[in-house]
């Protein structure tokens, strides 16, 4: 979980430094961290995008996720992820996860990051010590159709899907 947390990190700071972030990412406070999980949540969410939401947010497994549960949350509860940024202190699993949905880390959530870098392996502390993999990077898969589609290099698991169409 180090290891992800550091990327993390070093992702957010290359998008900061290279003006990619939105000013509520660039700038943030609690309550513009809240603000910008309810504009990304308007434009849609994957199946572990939302169980992580939900879990950030305190929601019952079987209830959905509405805007107005954003609007309300408490801000203060972002607070620990805002020290996070501006102090580099350490925070819970949960923080990390946010923000990896936040500035779109990829491969996310922990579990994926795990199985994609092979954290288990002897090989991972070389692996994942390079800063190369942070840069988004692309795969053209081309179909004997004609097909085109662009993948991110990283995301192992679509590619394999894909291939196997």
């Amino acid at each position: 979980m180090e290891q992800y947390r550091a990327d993390i990190w070093q992702f957010y700071q290359n998008k900061k430094n290279s003006g990619e972030l939105s000013l509520n990412l660039k700038h943030p406070t609690a309550a513009k961290l809240r603000n910008e999980c309810l504009l990304l949540f308007r434009k849609g969410l994957d199946k572990s995008d939302y169980r992580m939401l939900r879990s950030f947010l305190e929601r019952p497994e079987n209830e959905e996720i509405y805007e107005s549960a954003i609007r309300r949350f408490d801000p203060d509860k972002f607070k620990p992820l805002n020290n996070f940024l501006k102090k580099g202190t350490n925070t819970d699993e949960k923080n990390i996860e946010l923000l990896a949905w936040l500035i779109d880390f990829r491969p996310r959530p922990y579990s994926n990051y795990k199985v994609t870098f092979g954290y288990s392996t002897e090989i991972a502390p070389t692996l994942m010590a390079t800063d190369e993999r942070l840069n988004r990077k692309e795969v053209t898969l081309e179909y004997p159709s004609g097909v085109k589609l662009f993948v991110d290099a990283y995301d192992f698991s679509l590619i394999a899907q894909l291939v196997r169409l």
